[in-house]
C-alpha cells in the first residue's frame, strides 16, 4: 500500500459530493453507491495527502497501484475485470469534477487521464479462472434425488430455478411466490415488490423450458404456496432442523439468506460429488446453454435481453419486441432438446 500520509480532506469531500450526485441525480441504489465508494477509496488512498488534480506527480501509475491494492485484507490481487471497473469509475469521477468543480479539475492533465486504462492483452488473459459454470448435466445431477427433508426440497428447487431463470442470488432469495407465474413460464423481478435486482432494474424473465427442472419448480411452488400463500418467499426461512417452515417474520437479512443458499448448494454438490462453484455460476450456465444453441441474431438478442443485458448490446442490435422474446426463448428450448450440448466448462463464451 502507498499510504504514508493522511488522506487529503478536500479529496475526501469531493468524493462524498460525487457519491451524493450519483445517489440523488443518477438515482443509483445503495449497493451501487457502496461499490463506487470502494473504487474511489482506492483513489483516495493512492493520492494520500496530494490533491486529486496533481496525481501526475506520482511515479507509480494508478493502474499499477491497483495491482496490489485491497481494502479487505485478502492476499490475492484484484482481478483485471475489477481493476477495469475501478478505472472506469475514476474516469467518471473526473468527468463530474470537470463539470461541477472546473476550477480544480480542469487543471488535470489529459496525459494522466490517459493512463487510466488496462491493456487489452491483460484483460483478455483474465477471464479463464472465471469461466466456470454449472452445465445442464451437472444441474440435473444436483437435482436427481428424492428429497425427504424440507430443506433439501427447498434447496433443490432453488438450484432448478437458478438455472432456468438466470436469476441472481439476491433476487432469488428475496422474490415472493406472487411474482412467479409457472403457467406462463415467467418470473417478474421488481424492486417495488421487494426483489433485490442489480441496479434496481425491473424485468420479466422467461424460463428455460427444461422439463425436469420445471417439474421440480412446480412441485416446490405448490408445497410452498400451500404453506405460506402468495406472499411467501420462494426461498423461505425454515426451522433449525430443516423440517418445517418458519414464521416469515423471522426471515433474516439478504446476506443471511444468501449464505443459507450457498450452504444448501454446497450440500447438494457434496451429495452429487460435483465441484462446488458459487450460485452465480448457474446464471452463467443458463447463458452458455442458450447462447451456444441460438441459431440466429434474433434468438441471441432475445436471450441477452432475457438475462437483463439489453444495455450491453452493441448499438447495431435491434431490440427484440417483448411479444417476440418468449417465442424466441421457447423456440431455442425446443431446438435444444434435439441438439447435443457441449458441457465442457472450459468452452464457455466470454
Amino acid at each position: 500500500m502507498r499510504i504514508i500520509e493522511l488522506i487529503d480532506r478536500d479529496n475526501f469531500l469531493d468524493v462524498i459530493k460525487y457519491l451524493d450526485y450519483q445517489k440523488l441525480i443518477k438515482q443509483c441504489c445503495s449497493d451501487t453507491i457502496k461499490r463506487k465508494w470502494a473504487y474511489l477509496r482506492h483513489l483516495l488512498e493512492y493520492a494520500c495527502a496530494m490533491s486529486l488534480k496533481d496525481l501526475e506527480k506520482i511515479d507509480l501509475t494508478f493502474p499499477n497501484y491497483l495491482e496490489s491494492a485491497r481494502n479487505d485484507n485478502k492476499d490475492i490481487a484484484l482481478s483485471p475485470i475489477t481493476i477495469r471497473r475501478n478505472l472506469l469509475e475514476v474516469r467518471e469521477f473526473y468527468k463530474w469534477g470537470m463539470l461541477y468543480k472546473p476550477l480544480k479539475y480542469k487543471k488535470v492533465k489529459i496525459t494522466w487521464l490517459d493512463t487510466l486504462n488496462i491493456s487489452r492483452a491483460r484483460l483478455n488473459r483474465s477471464g479463464l479462472p472465471n469461466r466456470e459454470y454449472y452445465s445442464l448435466e451437472e444441474t440435473l445431477r444436483l437435482c436427481d434425488f428424492s428429497p425427504e427433508k424440507l430443506i433439501d426440497k427447498r434447496d433443490r428447487a432453488a438450484v432448478a430455478m437458478l438455472y432456468i431463470s438466470a436469476m441472481r442470488v439476491s433476487a432469488l432469495t428475496s422474490i415472493k411466490l406472487s411474482s412467479i407465474n409457472l403457467e406462463n413460464m415467467s418470473v417478474f423481478q421488481s424492486p417495488s415488490e421487494g426483489v433485490h435486482t442489480k441496479n434496481n432494474k425491473t424485468m420479466e424473465t422467461i424460463l428455460l423450458p427444461i422439463d425436469q427442472l420445471i417439474l421440480i419448480t412446480k412441485e416446490w411452488y405448490e408445497e410452498d404456496h400451500n404453506a405460506l400463500g402468495e406472499k411467501g418467499y420462494w426461498y423461505p426461512p425454515l426451522s433449525t432442523d430443516g423440517l418445517r417452515f418458519a414464521k416469515q417474520e423471522n426471515i433474516g437479512g439478504i446476506e443471511s439468506r444468501n449464505k443459507s443458499l450457498r450452504d444448501g448448494i454446497r450440500r447438494l454438490c457434496k451429495r452429487a460429488r460435483i465441484y462446488y462453484r458459487s450460485p452465480h455460476k448457474f446464471r452463467r450456465g443458463h447463458g452458455v446453454y442458450a447462447i451456444k444453441n441460438s441459431t440466429n441474431l434474433e434468438e441471441f438478442d432475445a436471450y441477452s435481453q432475457n438475462m437483463g443485458h439489453e444495455d450491453d448490446l452493441p448499438p447495431q442490435y435491434v431490440p427484440v419486441p417483448m411479444i417476440v422474446q418468449p417465442i424466441e426463448i421457447e423456440k431455442v428450448g425446443q431446438e435444444l432438446k434435439r441438439v447435443p450440448v457441449d458441457d465442457n466448462p472450459m468452452h464457455c463464451v466470454a
